[in-house]
């Protein structure tokens, strides 16, 4: 693994992390009737996963935006 992927996947994985916090935060501060309304029995299962699918895509999507660019560059 090159430094760069190691970089951008440090990167994505730190902003993964701050998703979930502020997911997590924001859902602690709902109003008390959205949750005799919503089931949040299973809410730490989907900001974890929610999480990961953030990171997969923001890690991918970093990636190929930084290999598209020195791609264009050597052109």
């Amino acid at each position: 693994m090159s430094i760069q992927n190691t970089l951008l996947d440090s990167a994505a994985t730190d902003m993964a992390n701050t998703f979930q916090k502020t997911y997590f935060s924001l859902l602690l501060h709902q109003d008390p009737t959205y949750f005799d309304l919503t089931d949040v029995a299973g809410a730490a299962g989907m900001i974890s996963q929610n999480g990961a699918k953030f990171k997969k895509g923001v890690g991918r999507k970093l990636g190929e935006g930084k290999s598209s660019d020195i791609l264009t560059e050597w052109l």
